[in-house]
């Protein structure tokens, strides 16, 4: 079967969130800073165009994919994510992230598998 480079993109996405649910696994309290940092500044509109890149590829993907109703579903929501991120102010953000890094560092190992199956998902909804 020959694949599509947005097909292996939306695959990508998946072995991304796989590694970086090891990742926080491992170390969760490297990731509980790298949120703050990520959203503080004008790192987030990195943030933002990565969930509108992320978006379009699963709307462009979702008919070749095994699941293409969540799929589209999945890509308006990033679409919106994104945009959430651009236009929200950085106060109310900054309040929000600033929950998440309060949990308990227990919390997050066990929401960690959660993500690694949903990359799973995602890798194999379209491979």
């Amino acid at each position: 079967m020959l694949l599509m480079p947005m097909q292996l993109m939306s695959i990508a996405t998946g072995v991304f969130l796989m590694l970086c649910s090891l990742y926080i696994l491992a170390k969760p309290g490297e990731f509980m800073g790298f949120s703050q940092r990520l959203l503080g500044g004008k790192l987030r509109y990195l943030a933002a165009l990565l969930r509108l890149l992320i978006g379009v590829v699963f709307l462009a993907t979702a008919a070749v994919s095994r699941y293409p109703l969540v799929f589209e579903v999945l890509g308006w929501l990033f679409v919106l994510g994104g945009l959430l991120l651009v236009v929200w102010p950085p106060v109310p953000l900054a309040r929000i992230v600033g929950l998440i890094d309060r949990l308990p560092l227990w919390l997050v190992r066990m929401i960690s598998p959660l993500i690694f199956l949903f990359g799973a998902f995602i890798f194999y909804s379209f491979t």
